[in-house]
């Protein structure tokens, strides 16, 4: 461990608690009830998640605040976290465990970049294979040891990663825009094809570029023993197998 950190199990440094079993309702008759379903690709819509009926004495114990990390214990995203920020009025599902830092000396974000690395997912999968329900329950939350620099240097971690994060965010947006764009553009040539017809429309000019590659396909197609029932098709089958030949080099020559 580098020098000037120091490492404390979550138990220590955390309180960690179950949440609340309750039916979820679309009637607003309590606060929201966050559930593992409503946390998807690391964000919450907190206006499409349900309320649920519960005691206003309750709501102190299950409350979700800025700075709570909630978890899922069980099911197919086991370990999955979500770092609650500026929520409405809420309370977590018992599906969930919520950990809120009690040490005043760890960032909250910080901890939940820790809870994406690797060491992290290994113990939840060697926790969860140990379970007689393949969950992973709060105390082996809490038995888990994270490495815990000094403040500045978990601000400068984080102010680096969220960097990262950001610029990974825009890369992978600005890939699936040129990915549909690339295909709406093939579509639309395409359907040209198909559809503009003459001696001077786009479909004789196509043909023209790709008349070796057409002769070599026709000759495949009508080498092969037809049936006659599929005799009259063969002009529709060599157009298929062309229109696949050319999607797939689509999709092979994408960056």
């Amino acid at each position: 461990m580098k020098a000037g950190w120091e490492s404390k199990t979550l138990r220590d440094v955390s309180a960690i608690n179950y949440g609340y079993t309750e039916s979820a309702s679309r009637e607003p008759i309590g606060p929201r009830f966050l559930r593992i379903t409503d946390i998807q690709d690391d964000c919450v819509d907190w206006e499409n998640v349900p309320y649920c009926k519960i005691d206003a004495a309750d709501i102190p114990k299950y409350r979700l605040d800025s700075g709570d990390i909630v978890f899922a214990r069980t099911g197919a995203t086991t370990g999955k976290s979500f770092l609650v920020d500026n929520p409405p009025e809420a309370v977590f599902a018992s599906y969930l465990i919520r950990l809120r830092l009690r040490e005043k000396a760890l960032l909250p974000e910080f901890v939940s970049l820790y809870f994406q690395t690797a060491n992290y997912w290994r113990s939840v999968k060697e926790g969860a294979a140990g379970s007689a329900q393949g969950g992973f329950n709060a105390t082996k939350l809490g038995e888990l040891s994270i490495p815990i620099p000094p403040i500045a240097e978990q601000r400068r971690i984080v102010a680096i990663l969220d960097e990262a994060f950001d610029g990974i965010a825009k890369a992978r947006a600005n890939a699936e825009k040129n990915l549909q764009n690339a295909r709406a553009l093939f579509d639309s040539h395409l359907q040209a094809v198909f559809t503009q017809r003459g001696e001077g429309g786009l479909e004789s000019h196509w043909r023209r570029q790709h008349r070796s590659s057409m002769a070599s396909l026709s000759k495949a197609v009508t080498s092969r023993p037809m049936e006659k029932s599929n005799a009259s098709r063969s002009p529709m089958l060599a157009s298929e197998s062309l229109y696949m030949s050319r999607t797939v080099t689509f999709r092979l020559t994408l960056p």
